[in-house]
């Protein structure tokens, strides 16, 4: 059967608010049908709609959670520990490269900086400036230090110079030795295992989190269903609802139910938001221990990378040939 056009209401900010909490979710032409015309209007299933300020701790909460990353992935540490290279951080490598970029004038100096923090210059297949790390993986110098390629070429001028790509990476790895590798995959293993207990327990509280939020959730859908069905109760219905709304005893029921609605709403809320704040406080205890953990293990890669450096630098024969020079000289010195 078709409808007639729509009936327009208006009502203040208020009013709107009250009507809504009310409603519980229902669609509000729904409820003020089924409150006019009991018998006849759809049966809905109220739908609680969440109030904004539980979203937004719920939104702080699973942000919080996704950060909550160890200071190496296992599935990261696994193909290192394989390949015997060391794990490091991508931001730790970007700050590397920042900081030699900022603190050098030339590209001698550049040179010097990067390679105390492992890297070596190098010419690309493009002939433009790269990075290689003490395993020969290629890095890009103008992105990971952050600025233009025009801004490489005015500091650092064209890389002719420099060796090309493989030759620095045959060079790196006849100078890294087993022996250093064996040190490099300890490393690895040491973390990793500091790491597990902590992804273990991530795990777990992600997990015991989301259950609580379900469990809450559930609880407060059945009382809620079962606090709007006593309200509805309250209201007659038939003649004897007809007799209400004329001698005024509806619209008094009515407005206690808004006033009812509204504090079970209220109190459901704050239910939530409590919940989620623990949680949070939680997840703060937690993400201070993976901090800790996190600057220890940048703390050893550091100390890991100025031994690699120290080693493949006396592996290079120009330091050995002018290390025997010194030698020498000082020999015949203390002959003299």
């Amino acid at each position: 059967m078709s409808r007639p056009a729509p009936f327009s209401l208006r009502l203040t900010e208020d009013e709107r608010q009250r009507l809504e909490a009310q409603a519980g979710g229902m669609p509000l032409a729904s409820y003020i049908k089924s409150v006019v015309f009991s018998e006849d209007a759809p049966k809905h299933r109220a739908r609680r709609r969440p109030p904004v300020a539980e979203q937004q701790l719920l939104a702080e909460l699973l942000a919080r959670l996704g950060q909550m990353r160890h200071a190496n992935n296992l599935n990261q540490i696994a193909k290192h520990l394989n390949q015997g290279t060391l794990v490091v951080d991508p931001r730790e490598i970007k700050q590397g490269f920042r900081q030699a970029w900022e603190h050098s004038d030339n590209l001698k100096s550049l040179s010097n900086a990067l390679e105390e923090r492992g890297c070596y210059l190098a010419r690309g297949d493009r002939r433009g400036f790269v990075a290689l790390d003490v395993h020969g993986t290629v890095f890009s110098l103008a992105k990971w230090s952050g600025v233009r390629s025009k801004d490489v070429a005015a500091k650092l001028g064209k890389p002719d110079g420099l060796r090309p790509v493989s030759e620095v990476q045959d060079d790196l790895r006849n100078r890294l030795k087993d022996q250093m590798k064996g040190y490099i995959r300890q490393v690895n293993e040491r973390h990793a295992d500091e790491a597990k207990p902590l992804r273990h327990e991530r795990d777990e509280m992600v997990q015991a989190q989301r259950a609580e939020r379900k469990m809450l959730a559930s609880r407060q859908g059945k009382r809620w269903q079962a606090e709007t069905k006593a309200r509805s109760d309250r209201l007659n219905k038939g003649l004897r609802g007809i007799w209400d709304r004329m001698t005024g005893q509806a619209k008094a029921t009515r407005k206690t139910n808004e006033a009812h609605a509204i504090k079970c709403a209220k109190r459901d809320q704050l239910q939530r938001d409590r919940l989620v704040q623990a949680q949070i406080k939680d997840r703060k205890a937690l993400q201070n221990r993976i901090s800790a953990l996190r600057q220890k293990q940048k703390r050893d890669r550091q100390i890991l990378l100025r031994d690699m450096v120290r080693y493949i630098r006396r592996q290079d024969p120009e330091q050995q040939r002018k290390a025997h020079t010194l030698k020498r000289s000082r020999g015949l010195g203390r002959s003299l």
